[in-house]
Parts: C-alpha cells; sequence; structure tokens
C-alpha cells in the first residue's frame, strides 16, 4: 500500500539522518570502502534486483558506520522489506545515475567528516527519492493529487500570501 513504502522510506529517513553525528566519529576506511563498493555495484547491475540490493548494501553500510547496534539490528530485521521496497522502487524508475551522484555527494561528506554536508546530502537523497515514490504512487494509484511523502516546509512564493 502507499502507507507502507511511505512508511518504510520515512523510517530510513529518520534513521538515517538523525544517526549521521554517529557515522561522522564512528566510519572507518573498511566501511568506507564497503560503502563506495555498492555504489559502484548498484551503477553496473543488470537488473532491478541487484540494483535494489546494492542499494541496499549501501544504506547498510551507511547504518553499520554509525557504530549503534540497535540500529543495525534494526536493519537486520527489516531487510527483507526494505530490500523488498528498494527492488519495486527500482524496476519502476531504475535512474541509478542520480542516485549514484546523490550517493557520491554522502561518500565525500562521510569522508571529509563533515556532519552538516552528510546531513544535507541525506536530507538531498531522501526527497529525491521521496519525490520519485510520490509520483509512482499517485500514478499507480491514479490520483488526481499528489501523494505526501514527507512534510515539507517550503517558503511561500512573493506573490502568495502565507
Amino acid at each position: 500500500s502507499a502507507r507502507s513504502f511511505t512508511d518504510v522510506l520515512n523510517f530510513r529517513r529518520i534513521n538515517e539522518t538523525v544517526a549521521a553525528p554517529l557515522m561522522i566519529c564512528h566510519v572507518t576506511p573498511d566501511q568506507l570502502a564497503a560503502i563506495r563498493a555498492a555504489n559502484d555495484r548498484m551503477v553496473g547491475a543488470l537488473t532491478a534486483a541487484e540494483a535494489a540490493q546494492a542499494d541496499y548494501d549501501f544504506h547498510y553500510g551507511l547504518v553499520k558506520a554509525a557504530g549503534n547496534t540497535v540500529l543495525s539490528r534494526m536493519y537486520d530485521v527489516l531487510s527483507v522489506p526494505l530490500k523488498y521496497y528498494l527492488e519495486v522502487g527500482k524496476s519502476q524508475e531504475l535512474n541509478t545515475a542520480t542516485a549514484k551522484a546523490q550517493h557520491d555527494r554522502i561518500i565525500a561528506a562521510l569522508e571529509a567528516h563533515d556532519t552538516a554536508a552528510l546531513g544535507a546530502a541525506l536530507s538531498d537523497h531522501f526527497q529525491h527519492s521521496g519525490e520519485v515514490l510520490a509520483s509512482w504512487l499517485t500514478s499507480r494509484e491514479q490520483r488526481s493529487e499528489p501523494i505526501t511523502i514527507w512534510p515539507v516546509q517550503r517558503t511561500p512564493h512573493p506573490t502568495q500570501q502565507p
């Protein structure tokens, strides 16, 4: 259901963005190498399932880099639904070039140990993922209004009333 898809995406958004400072503090060179390798595998994947597995491995690598065993265990327990929703998403729009570029920003921020840049890169990545998901769900469910994935605060245009 649309609710399940949005819940999974927002679960990931909440946990990964909030864990960003822990990632900066605890990431190791080996973890960075594994994260980078997963990103490269995603781009070279031949199928949606392979791309989804590599994408999961990328994000799981971030979670492991946070050094929080409870968070890692949550991702272990939820690995099947997380991969399922990633695969469904990849089968609808296998846009790995955008994901790779966003992942590259995440990796660069981790390498630089820049918490603000990592938070911004993760936020942008999940915002893009949410927009792709909202578009697909709106079309799939034949809705006239787009689905809201995450409450985004937008500054009103100067010609609009606040």
